[in-house]
């Protein structure tokens, strides 16, 4: 929803949504469908290039649910992980 708030804020600019959890990768997908200057990204920002984990927190942290995904190095589902993502749009 970010990335529509700014297309409509700013029509001129090429907008780069980056989410790397699958499932909210594929409500981004079909949210900006419509949006041709929005760009979606499968990927995670990070400190290097490479593969980065998504997992879902520990649950003593009390965070949980589609919106507690972290990003972490070590085990977990993999995502390319870009350390300049404008490199890929």
């Amino acid at each position: 929803m970010c990335s529509i708030y700014f297309t409509h804020r700013y029509p001129e600019a090429k907008i780069i949504a980056i989410e790397p959890e699958a499932s909210n990768f594929a409500v981004l997908l079909k949210n900006v469908q419509p949006y041709p200057k929005i760009i979606p990204i499968h990927a995670a920002l990070w400190n290097q290039d490479g593969e980065i984990s998504v997992s879902e927190p520990d649950p003593s942290t009390g965070v949980s649910g589609k919106w507690g995904f972290v990003t972490h190095e070590g085990p977990g589902v993999k995502v390319r992980a870009d350390h300049d993502a404008d490199a890929h749009g």
